[in-house]
């Protein structure tokens, strides 16, 4: 979940802007929908399938919903000519909900950093075994025989070059995934390139000068 960085530019950027609107007695003039705020935005259409992050996430809607209702108030107060009271009310959120959302936003950031855990697949060929190191598993399950296919026609070098092997369905949805080709990933010839080059500088070390 690479998103809660946009928030946090958001928060801030809201934060300034009722400040100085009352600082330079002046109308405040982002909205007070939160429904239409760069992080309401990206708040409403959001979707992660980890659990705990969506339970840290639901947090943000009360104290998200108050603070729109401060806007309001403060450009109320604004349009009166009562700088004053608006003022008041921007120090009182700040101690309030600005400081419950700068709580959850150092939440979820933990979190996200804590869950950027590096995942290895090891992948095995006859020449070689190798590993990859991959963002996320989605499913672990075996393809049916007969759902395996070539690519389609214009789709079998070039725009792949040539790493997706086969096409394949699977059995609980009948969807389709590609299927890497495996030798194609990491050149055998190649990397038997590099370990003789590799093998050849130890055995040039260890000979006497």
């Amino acid at each position: 979940m690479p998103r809660p960085s946009l928030p946090k530019r958001t928060r801030r950027k809201r934060r300034w802007e009722l400040d100085a609107s009352i600082k330079e007695e002046r109308e405040f003039t982002l909205t007070t929908d939160p429904h239409m705020c760069a992080f309401g935005k990206w708040y409403d259409t959001y979707k992660t399938e980890d659990l705990s992050a969506k339970a840290i996430l639901r947090k943000f809607d009360r104290p998200h919903r108050r603070i729109h209702a401060i806007a309001h108030k403060v450009k109320e107060f604004q349009i009166a000519g009562d700088y004053e009271n608006a003022a008041a009310v921007v120090k009182d959120a700040k101690g309030n909900e600005l400081e419950v959302m700068i709580k959850i936003f150092a939440n979820i950031s933990q979190h996200m950093r804590d869950a950027a855990k590096e995942i290895v697949m090891i992948v095995e060929t006859r020449a070689f075994d190798y590993a990859l190191v991959i963002d996320m598993v989605k499913a672990v399950e075996f393809l049916a025989p007969g759902t395996t296919e070539k690519l389609p026609a214009g789709l079998d070098n070039g725009a792949t070059n040539n790493l997706v092997g086969l096409i394949g369905r699977r059995q609980s949805d009948n969807s389709s995934v590609q299927i890497l080709n495996a030798n194609h990933i990491c050149d055998p010839d190649e990397v038997k390139g590099l370990i003789q080059e590799s093998e050849a500088v130890e055995q040039k070390e260890l000979l006497p000068a």
